[in-house]
């Protein structure tokens, strides 16, 4: 008899040596203690369902809930599935999504998505009614740089370069107070909110491992936004990646000069931004290339190790039809680390 139950604590060793043995040998989250517990414990459980079978782990099917960064829950919640592993000769047919309905059950209000799909699952989860589709990979080229050395760039294309708009706008760096203050909200008029800005101080500047830095955006008094940037060092060169954005996102369009400035700082030699739900035109309007309009250009979504292939990132999400969803890299586990003593 299967039984499906969440992780207890005292469980939890026995979830580290599943992933060891059965995702994969020497996986972060079997290693690293500390990442593990940021990204899925709580008071008296990890957020992982358990499929049991005398005892044995046969199916595990992780979570992370965006109030898991934010206690007072200001933002709108929603759930994220993570690692979702069914050991196959040992569990009964369906057990997977068994285990995903359980979770339906068990958080019956809330909205529930995922990051990171294999490219043979979406006819499953369209058979479950979920939509699927691929992240816009966008990215700018530093004008400086002449010689590049992580991405490939078709000499035939137009090189985006950022674009810089008569419109001027103010930008600064967010520390923890000015977070915490909470003077702004982070919140488009056309999008529901599923962040708020203590989500933003839990989830990236008390990283554990990673370090980011989060810079207010300022239009108006009545358009602004938040935008978080992880620098990263490969091959002794340094790129940026949006992580995460929230508010007005007209305001992408006049973010030419910002990132120029980003590019001279922190001498980077190009910038991506993966996104699905903002329209083209403002990223387009500041300068921005589409990967997937590009013929033969290689810009790199995978970095522990670099791998130097154009790989989509495909999502896939069950949502209430009033809602409309804005996903970015940071989203879910997306932006995990997968070596411990790796400094990026």
């Amino acid at each position: 008899m299967i039984q499906i139950d969440f992780c207890k604590n005292e469980e939890i060793s026995e979830v580290k040596k599943f992933i060891n043995n059965n995702w994969k040998k020497d996986h972060i989250l079997a290693r690293s203690n500390e990442l593990l517990a940021w990204l899925y414990k709580e008071k008296d459980r990890f957020n992982f369902l358990l499929a049991k079978k005398n005892r044995n782990i046969v199916g595990l099917l992780g979570f992370i809930k965006n109030s898991h960064f934010d206690k007072g829950k200001t933002g709108k919640d929603i759930i994220w599935l993570a690692l979702w592993k069914v050991i196959e000769d040992k569990a009964p047919p369906g057990l997977g999504l068994l285990m995903l309905k359980k979770l339906e059950k068990f958080e019956p209000n809330l909205e529930i998505a995922v990051l990171g799909i294999n490219k043979s699952h979406p006819p499953m989860y369209r058979a479950l009614k979920y939509f699927s589709g691929i992240m816009e990979h966008y990215y700018l080229i530093n004008p400086k740089i002449k010689k590049f050395n992580v991405i490939f760039l078709n000499g035939k294309n137009c090189l985006p370069i950022p674009v810089i708009s008569k419109e001027k706008l103010i930008y600064r760096e967010l520390f923890q107070h000015d977070i915490l203050k909470n003077k702004f909200k982070y919140l488009s008029k056309n999008y529901s909110c599923f962040k708020s800005s203590q989500y933003f101080f839990n989830k990236y500047l008390k990283h554990p491992i990673y370090k980011y830095k989060i810079f207010h955006l300022e239009f108006s008094k009545d358009k602004y936004a938040l935008i978080v940037i992880r620098k990263i060092n490969i091959d002794k060169t340094n790129i940026l990646r949006v992580i995460d954005f929230e508010g007005d996102e007209t305001i992408i369009s006049y973010l030419g000069k910002f990132f120029l400035d980003l590019f001279i700082e922190e001498k980077a030699e190009y910038l991506d931004f993966m996104q699905y739900g903002i329209k083209k035109k403002y990223f387009l309007e500041s300068g921005f290339n589409l990967l997937s309009d590009m013929q033969n250009t290689i810009i790199p979504n995978y970095f522990e190790p670099l791998i130097k292939k154009n790989i989509p990132l495909l999502f896939s999400y069950n949502l209430h039809k009033e809602t409309k969803i804005r996903i970015f890299k940071g989203d879910g586990d997306q932006d995990r680390p997968n070596q411990v003593n790796k400094n990026v």
